[in-house]
């Protein structure tokens, strides 16, 4: 499913941040040809302090639920960047510890991010999982972007999976709308349809060094 790390949270740098807190949902649901429906529900928090927190359903892999928290880094200029390192845990079909990273880099109008998890099993190493999910896109017109995603999975160090696909994002204020298309030209093409929301919280303007 959705989703390298590099264990920041020990590390500071100077940023100037004007963060507000925010809440959000992503909800996704993956459309395959000859299998059920999979619904991949993300629910975040973003303090105005750029403390984050993030809980996924079915993300790591089917019939599990995931929480991580961590901080945000960034810097918002003409060349904007921000990078979220978090950890935290993942049970149900996987049991384990999670390691993450969310990065986001922006530059006019090309966009590029990633999302990376590395989930250490507590039972069975071989259970291990490492997969990243990112994306490349252009504001086409408007807020509608267009883009090229790439998924990969590694089990155990040994076995990935690697899938690429091209989508499409149509945004409405702080609404957004992407469909993705997976194995385009492939015998296994699937589609992922999602709708996500941002909702603004009361905050400061902030400018300290981290």
């Amino acid at each position: 499913m959705k989703n390298s790390l590099l264990i920041l949270l020990l590390f500071e740098w100077p940023c100037v941040s004007y963060a507000q807190a925010s809440t959000g949902f992503e909800q996704y649901i993956y459309a395959y040809k000859a299998a059920p429906l999979v619904v991949v529900p993300v629910v975040y928090y973003q303090s105005d302090h750029n403390w984050f927190i993030q809980s996924n359903m079915n993300y790591e892999q089917p019939n599990t639920f995931s929480v991580s928290a961590g901080k945000i880094f960034s810097e918002d200029d003409e060349f904007f960047w921000s990078v979220t390192p978090m950890i935290g845990f993942v049970s149900g079909s996987l049991n384990g510890t999670v390691m993450a990273l969310n990065t986001e880099v922006r530059y006019k109008k090309i966009l590029f991010t990633s999302q990376s998890h590395f989930v250490f099993s507590f039972k069975n190493t071989e259970a291990d999982l490492l997969s990243s999910w990112m994306e490349l896109c252009y504001q086409v017109i408007g807020q509608m972007f267009a883009g090229f995603s790439v998924q990969t999975s590694i089990f155990n160090a040994t076995n990935m999976q690697l899938e690429t696909g091209l989508f499409l994002r149509f945004n409405l204020k702080k609404w957004g709308f992407p469909v993705y298309c997976f194995n385009t030209i492939g015998t296994h093409r699937y589609f992922i349809l999602g709708i996500t929301r941002e909702f603004n919280l009361r905050g400061k303007k902030t400018s300290t060094a981290r």
